[in-house]
């Protein structure tokens, strides 16, 4: 089987070895990664190892099948944003924006409800924005009442969904192919710089709207407070809702995000050429996703909440193999090591280049020059979660506090929130989507 597909057989080698160690953490047990392989095939009932070695088995006879026709129980399995849309009954345009450095965006737009049947215009128009390692259909992943994108929909928003450069569906570039070194030489500070305006100022002319309202999540934050501090691009959003805002990052607790800065991978990684960064491959999903179908669902859970950042309790467990197979959804080893770079220098600079030659060719000078938040010129609301790993209390705070205190318009941490329960939390349709709503209302 390996011999077949060499890359693939070490996407899938990488896959236990990642499910091994997040397993390992989680049974608190000091043992070595093959002894734990073991231990977790053994937890498998008859049924479960008989369907492993079936799925591989078919793969091999059959090359054509797809792996999400292998895996994936779920009938929304193997759906792209677009056709999660469609399924529940929404309406859904694709729509590509040109940066000016070649990429082209993909963003979706929902025009009306489901309980409409055609466009009302002037519409007061929603950009929503995904965070690190994710795509846009973290807006409409779980079910209709339960998504923010679908319920925005539903109160009369006209909605649209961005997506950065490099992620599942941004993948092209008018000058470089996928596979070239130069498609992948971006961080969060070009997202900030050009996916931002370029998406906005897509969205307005297409709708003929002056301003829009823009909510991000993440690092749809993080390149918000970079790109806002234009005067000419905030001066085109209502209001900037925050979610799980990141700018200072160096008291991130996340394993997954301080292994990774604090031993130096993410520079590692881009020194030695390896230029992408988890981005979606079907073996990776969803052989992540049978770690769902024992043990109770707890390796499941850490697994992802280890990337991610998630409260267990508060998440749809009968989504489990969507999220598992639709994210991570990709982005840079340049952009990683930027998010690196921020953990370990504690500040909110730009990418810092791997030579000080290459500083002084980008910046004119031999380190980057940091970021101005009290430059960030839009009004804001801000939401963060009290046992948040990525957007830290403390970090939020620091942000916060260097903001022109006269733009924030609301401020409340949710105490038991993680990062992702922002976006795919259950109780988010109750206890924090109508706040949301509130606010645009009042900003209309």
């Amino acid at each position: 089987f390996f011999l077949w597909n060499m890359k693939t057989g070490l996407i899938i080698l990488f896959t236990f070895a990642l499910f091994a160690i997040v397993y390992a953490n989680s049974t608190k047990k000091s043992i070595a990664y093959p002894e734990v392989i073991e231990d977790l095939f053994e937890q498998m009932d008859d049924a479960q190892r008989a369907r492993v070695m079936s799925k591989l088995k078919a793969f091999q006879q059959n090359q054509r099948v797809t792996c999400d026709e292998l895996f994936c129980n779920d009938p929304d399995c193997g759906k792209n944003v677009t056709q999660l849309i469609t399924s529940k009954g929404y309406p859904c345009e694709d729509h590509y924006a040109l940066t000016s450095d070649g990429f082209w965006l993909s963003l979706q737009r929902i025009p009306y409800g489901r309980n409409e049947n055609s466009t009302t215009s002037g519409k007061p128009v929603v950009f929503l924005q995904h965070g690190l390692l994710d795509a846009s259909h973290t807006w409409v992943i779980n079910m209709p009442e339960e998504s923010l994108g679908f319920i925005l929909a539903d109160e009369g928003f006209d909605v649209w969904m961005g997506n950065n450069r490099g992620n599942t569906y941004s993948d092209t570039n008018e000058f470089y192919s996928y596979d070239d070194n130069d498609f992948w030489n971006f961080s969060w500070d070009e997202m900030g710089a050009i996916d931002l305006p370029t998406q906005i100022d897509y969205a307005l002319e297409y709708t003929g709207q002056k301003q829009l309202f823009y909510i991000g999540h993440s690092e749809g934050t993080t390149q918000a407070f970079a790109g806002f501090q234009d005067a000419s691009v905030a001066a085109k959003v209502k209001l900037f809702v925050a979610l799980a805002p990141v700018a200072y990052a160096g008291s991130i607790s996340s394993d997954f995000i301080q292994t990774l800065a604090f031993f130096h991978i993410d520079t590692i990684l881009e020194a030695i050429g390896w230029n992408h960064f988890l981005v979606q491959h079907c073996w990776l999903d969803n052989l992540l996703d049978f770690t769902c179908d024992f043990d109770s669902g707890e390796v499941c859970q850490i697994a992802m909440c280890a990337v991610a950042g998630c409260n267990p309790s508060n998440l749809n467990t009968t989504r489990y193999d969507i999220y598992m197979s639709l994210d991570p959804a990709g982005t840079s080893v340049q952009n990683m090591n930027h998010w690196g770079q921020m953990v370990r220098d504690a500040n909110w600079c730009r990418y810092e280049y791997l030579t000080r030659h290459e500083n002084e060719k980008h910046y004119g000078q031999a380190h980057p020059p940091c970021y101005d938040l009290s430059q960030m010129a839009a009004p804001i609301a801000i939401f963060s979660g009290g046992k948040d790993k990525l957007a830290d209390p403390s970090d939020v705070q620091k942000t916060a506090s260097q903001l022109n205190q006269t733009l924030i318009k609301y401020q409340t941490e949710i105490d038991y929130y993680e990062h992702m329960d922002f976006v795919w939390g259950l109780d988010a349709s109750t206890v924090l989507y109508p706040e949301i709503i509130s606010l645009l209302r009042q900003y209309e």
